[in-house]
């Protein structure tokens, strides 16, 4: 976007500068405001986008976010034909921050609201991301992934993660036995993701599965997979204190 606000010629170099609360507030009184003039210089001829914008006011008692506030909108007024900027944050409360101040509300009129990913769009998310590291879901394990994106997104509250509810960042690395090597050499990493793996030392083959948790229907879709691959083998389960 800064890009193309060069383009048009409305700013200068059309670089962007990003931060949020903690590079805009100081820890001692007199010095937000000229924490927050330095963030302003940086972004002079470019565009400033300020993150969860909301957090200037609502995260403490103090007056350090008033100040940073009144420090920005002083500047936007001073520098209005070399400054873009942006506030981003959840729509509640941005819309309760910007009516917490007339500064905020006549300077700040024009909004963009991006709805929620829906579960389609989540499993997408997870299938992309999956795909990254060389991994394939199974028809059953899709089914199950799906119908548990629909159930999150249906009973999702204030805290829901949106896009992060379906993004798989880390993978770190999987210690097994020298002769039960898993097919896959790393295992993921993430809240609410179960590994399940049989494994047959003579000879020295694994069946793995990723599932999205740690529950009797993920169980049965890991057996169904599990006795349609090694359909030729005489297979012994033995699950240790597990509920299933």
């Amino acid at each position: 976007m800064a890009e193309i606000y060069k383009e048009l010629g409305t700013l200068k170099k059309g670089h962007l500068i990003e931060t949020d609360r903690s590079g805009l507030i100081a820890e001692y009184v007199g010095q937000t405001a000229v924490k927050t003039n330095k963030i302003i210089d940086s972004a002079l001829d470019g565009v400033l986008f300020i993150d969860e914008a909301y957090s200037l006011v609502f995260e403490s008692d103090n007056d350090y976010g008033k100040e940073a506030i009144a420090t920005l909108l002083k500047r936007m007024e001073d520098n209005r034909d070399r400054l873009i900027v942006i506030l981003a944050g959840y729509t509640n409360e941005m819309k309760e921050f910007i009516n917490s101040n007339p500064g905020l509300q006549s300077r700040f009129n024009r909004y963009i609201e991006f709805p929620d990913y829906s579960a389609s769009d989540l499993y997408r998310i997870f299938e992309q991301n999956f795909r990254k590291f060389d991994y394939t879901i199974s028809n059953n394990a899709s089914k199950v992934l799906q119908e548990y994106f629909c159930k999150s997104v249906a009973e999702k509250n204030s805290n829901f993660g949106n896009a992060r509810f379906g993004r798989i960042d880390n993978l770190t690395s999987c210690r097994v036995p020298e002769k039960c090597r898993a097919q896959a050499g790393n295992r993921i990493i993430r809240e609410y993701t179960c590994a399940c793996t049989a494994a047959c030392p003579q000879p020295e083959e694994t069946f793995s599965l990723i599932l999205p948790y740690a529950k009797e229907v993920c169980m049965d879709v890991f057996m169904t997979e599990l006795s349609g691959t090694c359909k030729d083998y005489g297979i012994i389960t033995t699950m240790d204190r597990a509920s299933w």
